[in-house]
């Protein structure tokens, strides 16, 4: 659970990997779970199309997961997805396999004993921060966080010290939670959002022939 000491201001820290941030479009959004890093594995996986081949489908094996600290209990899943997708499919695909995971993970925080050690586990900041991650992977080249507007240091401590902790509001959508803030010019909520257009261009695909659960049928095991 980040806490009120982690704030940073928001336009000259948005190339750092850590600290809190306050933006307008975005609401907060925690710098180190906003670092490409966390899905560059499993971008690297489906780019190569590196991994098991499956005996019963033109497909391959991709495992994905969040690993445990000591703050939280880690997820892992391991998905089948159909060779030569095209690029905007492997995206549909990346995505979709990265909300579930990163879902997963958020489910699993307030499970004993994490969730007596940490206040975690869909507060505010967790799932935008994550999709801003995956975008940074998958379409590098823009300025995301930038992009979301961060206020300066200031005015994301008023907005904190008015609705106190990011922990107060827990956010179970992949969108944003946004807060009164004078520098934004918005004066009424906190109200839920949705996520700003920059971050919608991708589209999660369904479970079905371009990837499912992996099973070991697809090994011949079954």
């Amino acid at each position: 659970m980040l806490k009120r000491t982690d704030i940073v201001d928001g336009p000259s820290s948005v190339y750092k990997d850590y600290g809190l941030v306050y933006t307008c479009l975005g609401g907060w959004v925690d710098l180190s779970q906003a670092r490409p890093a966390k899905t560059r594995s499993l971008w690297s996986k489906m780019v190569g199309e590196a991994g098991t081949h499956s005996l019963k489908h033109p497909g391959y094996k991709v495992q994905y997961g969040q690993p445990p600290n000591r703050h939280s209990k880690g997820v892992a899943r391991s998905y089948y997805v159909r060779s030569g997708l095209s690029s905007g499919e492997r995206e549909s695909v990346a995505l979709a396999i990265f909300m579930e995971v990163t879902y997963g993970f958020q489910t699993v925080q307030p499970e004993f004993p994490y969730g007596w050690s940490a206040d975690s586990g869909f507060t505010a900041e967790n799932l935008v921060s994550s999709i801003i991650g995956f975008y940074r992977t998958v379409r590098p080249g823009r300025d995301y966080i930038s992009m979301c507007q961060p206020v300066p240091k200031e005015a994301a401590l008023e907005v904190w010290d008015a609705q106190r902790t990011v922990g107060k509001k827990r956010s179970r959508f992949f969108g944003t939670y946004v807060y009164p803030s004078i520098a934004c010019g918005m004066s009424s909520g906190p109200m839920c959002a949705p996520l700003p257009n920059f971050l919608t261009g991708i589209s999660p695909a369904r479970k079905g022939p371009y990837f499912h659960d992996w099973d070991k049928k697809e090994e011949g095991l079954a």
